[in-house]
């Protein structure tokens, strides 16, 4: 009877020693997903949070941009010479937007232009807003409409701010 308690002892000893290996498996198991679970939503926190940036700026961008067209327009920039709308512009009481009036560059020139077809631009972002999936600019148009904020992709509207740069006296 001895030899057959020292087996079953052995194959006690070899099943505990199993389930024990087991348990511990199954507590690293559980640590690795709930690790990666906490890396997965800490990333999209990350994401949410560069998406939610990128919008608000590009939105505070549009809302100000709006702002000193509708104050261009009550201070009749269209109708002064093209030197003088930089100067009036630059020179926009700032303290109701989260923009200041030189983040934009101003096409002097196509203020005084009779509006056609096609938009024509009066002025572009100086640097180009980064959302999460895209970056672009807004712009400024005149339309047969009266003044439009449009956002533009960065392709075009750097083209846009290159010859605002060329036009504009303080650059």
């Amino acid at each position: 009877m001895p030899p057959e308690s020292s087996q079953d002892s052995a194959s006690e000893v070899n099943r505990d020693q199993r389930v024990g290996h087991a348990i511990a498996l199954r507590r690293k198991l559980n640590f690795w997903r709930r690790a990666s679970l906490l890396l997965f939503g800490l990333a999209l926190l990350v994401l949410l949070v560069a998406w939610q940036r990128g919008e608000t700026s590009r939105i505070e961008c549009a809302e100000a941009l709006t702002r000193y067209a509708s104050m261009a327009k009550d201070q009749g920039l269209d109708t002064l010479a093209p030197e003088l709308v930089g100067v009036i512009w630059r020179g926009f009481d700032a303290t109701e937007s989260r923009r200041y009036p030189q983040h934009y560059l101003l096409f002097n020139a196509n203020w005084a232009r009779p509006c056609t077809d096609k938009p024509i631009p009066l002025a572009v972002c100086e640097y180009s807003h980064s959302t999460l999936f895209r970056n672009g600019r807004n712009v400024l148009y005149r339309t047969k409409d009266g003044l439009t904020v449009k956002w533009v992709s960065e392709s075009e509207a750097a083209a846009l701010a290159l010859l605002a740069n060329r036009a504009d006296p303080r650059h």
